[in-house]
């Protein structure tokens, strides 16, 4: 429908291809589609997502923030480097 609309307004009113192609791309594709994307990324947050996993997520002291995975694997990377070389370890 929108599509439709803004054919008929151009078609009306004479403007340059580029123009017209650029304004489509952009305004009648890009944008809603954006805001479509940006409704369903909350989805993926939403409490009962997160409730199967929520013992992780609460300990006995307080609630305790989950690592990223970015965080996880350099953690990862740095145990396995220490059960290889103990001696460059810090001590305490």
């Amino acid at each position: 429908m929108s599509n439709y609309l803004w054919v008929s307004h151009f078609t009306a009113h004479y403007h340059q291809l580029t123009h017209v192609f650029c304004f489509f791309v952009f305004n009648v594709w890009l944008v809603p589609f954006g805001f479509f994307v940006s409704l369903s990324v909350n989805e993926a947050v939403l409490p009962d997502r997160l409730a199967a996993s929520a013992e992780h997520v609460y300990s006995e002291g307080g609630r305790t923030k989950s690592a990223s995975g970015l965080k996880s694997a350099f953690n990862y990377v740095q145990e396995k480097r220490e059960d290889l070389m103990p001696s460059s370890t810090k001590r305490v």
